[in-house]
């Protein structure tokens, strides 16, 4: 299980024992090569079009989403299509599928969607019918908030096709959250079921291989009292995730706080039991604070239950740190006295749950704000852990979205070879190189810089 880039870059060829090879509409060459690594360490997936410069892309492709053996990229160009030169440009979708001696790219059909957001896509790997098949679905709104458009590929027939889904009596006081409804992230849960999550909200159910699905909303958490401001200002993804694992759904929050004595404002008591039948009025109060820590809390519940369950919290000044090479690695990490961890005076957000079903979660770490130098830690949440730290940039990211996410594509691939050929790496910060015209490889390594231009 890796942590893999969300965004790729634009290399020279660069091919190793993961490269895969397809065309664009336009008959471009894509050449994808993967970079793994050891969590902590972000993964990282190269692109590599003969022919094409960096300005010839509108953005670095994209990582749509991963389950088992397969990914989902998204690569968009600023030039049109030549059956449409009226276009300002084109993307394209493409499914990457890991296999030990022979991975595969093939592209997708278009969807013909007006909007498709990447976040908006849920990958279903179809169990039975071999480790290639899969189904991807998207979930829009219609003008009457209890209608949906399900939009669904199934890889097996090649075709894409839509159908109206109704949703299922939602909770009491749940109709402005369902109008306000911007999905953050979509998620793969059991038998056909697919999750559409609005992080400060709740998700929207649905088992799209139901003869008629429905769509079923459950309400998250009420935001913690460190979080209440930013529920109305802020991105649900610094603070917040939500994952599915060993037949749960796993949600993580992570509160900045400051010091009972001086806490001014409402504060509302903490609670272990969050019902669907809950009021959400939470999510407009404010409260004006100074924050100096955080601490994190992991929620649980089975998909057809009512109500989530608190399980471990863990407070910053009780995280340990039991391998000394972690303080090394993470400057100031420790003052004073051994063990103890100081992040509690870093800017610490954007958690992502493992996949393993254990209760480690990952997260991105800096010194201030602004920093474009970043840490991805690892906690474990049960046994109040530092895990692993590895140095990340986020100079091409957004601070407020995720940087990477889950991964189990190593599983599937040629670990065996070594890091100049087989894709696999286990060591820190590579060192990127401009040669001109845009381009950039990697020299050495694998962990992320940044693609320049020249």
């Amino acid at each position: 299980m890796v942590q893999l880039d969300t965004k790729a870059y634009i290399t020279d060829d660069r091919s190793n024992g993961t490269t895969a090879t397809a065309s664009t509409r336009e008959a471009h060459v894509v050449k994808v090569s993967f970079w793994l690594a050891n969590p902590p360490t972000v993964s990282h997936l190269c692109v590599h079009c003969p022919g094409l410069k960096v300005t010839d892309f509108v953005a670095e492709p994209a990582v749509v989403c991963s389950e088992k053996n397969i990914a989902i990229l998204l690569i968009s160009f600023s030039f049109p299509p030549s059956n449409d030169p009226d276009e300002l440009g084109f993307s394209d979708f493409f499914v990457y599928r890991a296999h030990s001696e022979h991975p595969s790219l093939d592209r997708l059909p278009s969807p013909h969607l007006r909007f498709l957001y990447p976040q908006e896509v849920g990958l279903l790997p179809c169990l039975g019918d071999g480790d290639d098949e899969f189904v991807l679905a998207t979930l829009s709104s219609r003008l009457n908030p209890r209608e949906y458009d399900l939009h669904m590929y199934v890889s097996k027939t090649g075709r894409w096709s839509t159908k109206l889904v109704l949703l299922e009596s939602p909770p009491a006081n749940s109709r402005d959250a369902l109008l306000l409804f911007r999905t953050d992230k979509t998620i793969t849960l059991e038998g056909g079921s697919m999750a559409w999550v609005n992080l400060w909200r709740g998700a929207l159910l649905c088992n799209v291989f139901d003869e008629n699905p429905v769509v079923r909303y459950i309400r998250f958490p009420r935001p913690a009292n460190g979080n209440k401001a930013n529920s109305k200002e802020k991105c649900a993804q610094l603070y917040r995730d939500v994952t599915y694992t060993n037949n749960l759904l796993k949600f993580i929050e992570v509160e900045p706080y400051k010091r009972p004595d001086i806490c001014q404002g409402l504060v509302q008591p903490d609670i272990n039991v969050f019902s669907d039948e809950d009021y959400e009025d939470d999510l407009d109060t404010t409260a004006t604070r100074t924050w100096y820590g955080w601490k994190a809390s992991i929620w649980s519940r089975k998909a057809s239950s009512t109500s989530w369950y608190r399980g471990f919290t863990v407070d910053v000044d009780e995280i340990v740190i039991s391998d000394p090479t972690h303080s090394d690695l993470l400057p100031e990490l420790t003052v004073g006295y051994p063990g103890k961890s100081t992040l509690q005076n870093r800017v610490t957000s954007s958690p992502i749950l493992r996949i393993q079903g254990d209760d480690v979660v990952y997260l991105m770490s800096k010194v201030n704000f602004e920093d474009e130098e970043t840490w991805v830690i690892g906690v474990d949440i049960k046994t109040k852990n530092l895990r692993g730290v590895a140095s990340f940039s986020t100079d091409r990211s957004v601070y407020s979205s995720p940087a990477y996410l889950p991964c189990s594509l190593s599983g599937y691939l040629d670990m065996t070879s070594n890091s100049s050929d087989g894709g696999c790496n286990t060591h820190g910060r590579n060192d990127l190189m401009n040669i001109g015209n845009g381009t950039t490889i990697v020299v050495s390594g694998l962990d992320a810089c940044i693609t320049e231009d020249d």
